[in-house]
Parts: C-alpha cells; sequence; structure tokens
C-alpha cells in the first residue's frame, strides 16, 4: 500500500483556486472602479462644459465685485446662477458619486476579506 501526504496536494489546489477567485475579483473591481469613474468624469466635464457655454462662471465673477453690489443684489445673482444649472446632470453626478462611495465602502471590506486570505496563503 502506498501512503502519501494527501493533505499538501489539497491544500496546493486549495490555494490556487483561492488565488484564481481573488485575481477574478481584483480584475471586476479595477474595471468597475475605471467605469465609475469614468461616468464621473464625463459627467463633470459636461457639466463644466454646460457653465462655460452658458457663461455662468462669469455670473459667479460677480461675488469678486465690490461689498456693496454683492449685498444689493445677491438673491438675484443666486437666483440666476440657480435657473441657469444643468439640473438633470447635477442629479447624475450626486447618484454616481453616491455609487462610487457605495461602491468603495462596500469594496473596502471585502478588500479585508482578501487581505486575510492572503496572510492565511502565505503560510503555507
Amino acid at each position: 500500500m502506498k501512503t502519501g501526504n494527501y493533505s499538501l496536494k489539497i491544500m496546493e489546489k486549495i490555494i490556487a483556486l483561492e488565488k484564481r477567485k481573488i485575481r477574478f475579483w481584483l480584475l471586476k473591481f479595477i474595471f468597475a472602479l475605471f467605469f465609475i469613474l469614468g461616468i464621473l468624469g464625463f459627467v463633470f466635464f459636461t457639466i463644466a462644459r454646460i457653465f462655460e457655454e452658458r457663461r455662468i462662471w462669469d455670473l459667479l465673477s460677480l461675488f469678486r465685485e465690490e461689498w456693496e453690489i454683492i449685498l444689493e443684489f445677491w438673491q438675484d445673482t443666486l437666483l440666476i446662477f440657480w435657473e441657469e444649472l444643468p439640473k438633470e446632470w447635477l442629479v447624475l453626478a450626486l447618484i454616481s458619486l453616491f455609487i462610487f462611495t457605495l461602491f468603495v465602502i462596500i469594496s473596502s471590506k471585502k478588500i479585508g476579506i482578501i487581505r486575510k486570505k492572503i496572510q492565511y496563503l502565505k503560510k503555507y
């Protein structure tokens, strides 16, 4: 009868399986991270372009002028600023920012679990 160390072979297969799972998760994580950051970048770039087209930055430059004018017309300036804002794009930006924050929170928990797995795998 042949005797062998089967636990070592089984452990090597488990380690290989865990390494594949970790690599696949990291690949998904990096893809999702770049996708969400791409959407955020696109939305903020579009908002900045709309600000430039509507000359909203010029409207805000009134606040750098004399303080007497600001104290007298600040409500009108803010009302015009509010009406000129691209509200749909701002809502999309806030939703994207919320999804990104949620993604980071969930991923940080998963990264902690993966770090523990890697520490256990280093022992073998």
